[in-house]
């Protein structure tokens, strides 16, 4: 995960910085700090939380710290002046480029043709509050960016485009951060920015102009409370969108594992085995269609449980993916040492934890870099697993010189505002929770690869919330199924608009007539029907769009147990490690 804070103060404001930063839960991430000094701006670099006597000496900085390395650490220092630091996707980098019309700016980082942009609005208005608001006018994305600059030595800049940031005022400094607890020492009021507001920050005050260019108030919270949420839960399921964009970035940046970037280490692989338990295993079984629709390599899916008891004969050129959120899951462990037996040596541990069990003991490793999961159920990790489960089928289809559709990248960066709108729908989806509450029995549906998201939302449904859950593919609901249907018996169900959509429809109207209800999540606007609730999702991203449903039947599990009155972070029977079979 990456952090960011910074400030400017009439006093050193550097050590202040640092401790703050002590509260991180990445104690041992690669940290850089900005800073002026004598109308220049300077950079300094550690491994890990030092001393605050080792800091320099500054009143206006800016400090980044980073799970994904040093150079994911460091702001960007633009002509030795310009500093900015920005966390999250850019969607329309290749907009931003021609409006710069730099025929070698399309080799630079993304921060470059940012500080570019900036600059060029400087030059233009003579004002930095008025520069950092026109390109935030421009940039569309998820996001978050600060800048300064050693010639306005006054004031420091954030915006925010998407996730949650903050500002505070107090003790002759202003300060900033991606986490109101980074500001709590300081401040007894913390206000959070909203999506387009521009911040200018001096040791006296703290300005704000809205997305229109309007000096605007924004009422402050109690410290303690700013930007909390009830549950670990709920707090993780929001964080996956900052961690997603975090994670994509970072990956085009190629600061992730080297083979992601050397496809040829799998120029020998004709086939792919996943191994997993749980909710990994959901995850697995969505990813087997982006394996073969993208890469073209057969696939196929086992729980860790099973895997080791099956008579089976495994090719050396199979791939090994063995996942799992701790790296720690017992029989996913003993899975892996089964499939190095029979001979297999290409293996891959997909894990949030990289110095897990599991992640040392396979050949290759890709680590989700998630954070810390305290809630008990899988959320943010589930999502991240998918995420890296796609990047390695688009590594797969390289190494198998496969063509991969011209707009995969644009996808990706969309996917962070597109899990954004989603969690902006938990409103509509806490409505249908209430009554999903009340209910003993509830069926999940879907087709194709969103059917294993069905599956996750059942599971989620019987983890956090007690009740009842089943998860069928919609074509089998005839075979069986529909004689349960009733109507205490509501069946959600996941509706993309695609080839199967009119056949998923069709198996709905079967449920209808047996008078059940339906809850789909569908992102057209369907006809309203009695009986039928729909809530619109977002438009589809055509490969990643398992992701929202995912989100989606997070949220509405968390909302339904916590109408039942559960504790969604410490259910019953739920341990966070599966240390046995």
């Amino acid at each position: 995960m990456d952090t960011l804070l910074g400030g400017i103060s009439l006093h050193n404001i550097g050590p202040q910085l640092m401790r703050a930063l002590k509260l991180s839960p990445s104690p041992n991430a690669h940290l850089a700090m900005s800073y002026a000094s004598e109308a220049r701006s300077l950079l300094w670099q550690g491994k890990i939380i030092p001393d605050t006597a080792s800091i320099p000496e500054c009143q206006q900085a800016i400090l980044r710290s980073s799970d994904y390395g040093a150079l994911a650490a460091a702001p960007h220092l633009y002509q030795d002046h310009l500093c900015i630091a920005i966390c999250g996707t850019i969607e329309n980098l290749e907009h931003v480029n021609a409006l710069l019309n730099d025929s070698e700016s399309s080799n630079k980082r993304q921060e470059h043709l940012i500080a570019s942009l900036i600059d060029r609005h400087w030059q233009q208005h003579h004002d930095l509050l008025r520069a950092l608001h026109s390109t935030s006018k421009i940039l569309q994305g998820y996001y978050t960016l600060t800048a300064y600059s050693s010639k306005d030595p006054e004031h420091i800049y954030c915006t925010t485009s998407g996730p949650a940031f903050f500002v505070a005022h107090g003790n002759d400094s202003s300060v900033f951060a991606s986490d109101p607890i980074f500001l709590r020492e300081r401040a007894a009021l913390i206000t959070q920015l909203h999506d387009g507001d521009v911040a200018q920050l001096s040791a006296a005050k703290i300005k704000l102009i809205d997305s229109n260019g309007t000096v605007i108030h924004r009422d402050p919270a109690p410290a303690h409370t700013a930007g909390q949420l009830p549950h670990f839960m709920l707090r993780e399921i929001h964080a996956q969108a900052r961690n997603c964009a975090e994670f994509i970035h970072h990956a085009e940046e190629n600061r992730l594992e080297n083979w992601l970037s050397t496809p040829e280490l799998f120029a020998n692989i004709d086939s792919a085995l996943l191994i997993a338990s749980g909710s990994s295993h959901h995850a697995a079984q969505t990813a087997r269609f982006w394996l073969e629709s993208l890469a073209g390599i057969p696939t196929q899916v086992e729980l860790a449980s099973e895997f080791r008891y099956q008579e089976r004969t495994l090719s050396p050129s199979t791939l090994i993916v063995v996942i799992s959120q701790s790296g720690e899951t017992a029989d996913t462990v003993a899975a892996l040492a089964h499939a190095q037996q029979l001979g297999c040596q290409i293996t891959l541990a997909i894990s949030n934890q990289g110095n897990s069990t599991l992640m040392r003991q396979a050949a290759l490793q890709l680590q989700l870099h998630a954070g810390e999961e305290l809630g008990a159920t899988s959320t943010k990790t589930f999502s991240a697993q998918l995420l890296g489960l796609f990047l390695l089928a688009q590594t797969l289809a390289k190494a198998r010189h496969k063509k991969l559709p011209a707009q995969l990248s644009n996808e990706l960066r969309a996917l962070p505002a597109a899990i954004a709108a989603v969690l902006a729908l938990a409103p509509k989806l806490g409505e249908w929770a209430k009554y999903l509450s009340k209910k003993p029995h509830l069926l999940f549906t879907a087709r194709h690869m969103y059917y294993p998201i069905a599956q996750e939302g059942a599971l989620k449904f019987k983890e956090v919330t007690y009740l009842h859950a089943e998860a069928y593919p919609s074509g089998e609901l005839k075979h069986g199924p529909l004689a349960l249907i009733d109507n205490n018996f509501p069946v959600i169900a996941c509706l993309p608009w695609d080839i199967l959509a009119e056949k998923l429809l069709a198996n709905l109207h079967e449920v209808r007539s047996k008078h059940g209800e339906i809850f789909a999540l569908s992102d057209v606007a369907l006809p309203p029907i009695a009986g039928f609730n729909t809530i619109r999702m977002p438009p589809k991203l055509p490969h990643l769009n398992p992701i929202l449903y995912g989100v989606a039947l997070q949220i509405l599990a968390y909302y339904t147990a916590t109408s039942r009155g559960n504790s969604v972070d410490t259910p019953r029977n739920i341990s966070k490690t599966v240390s046995t079979e």
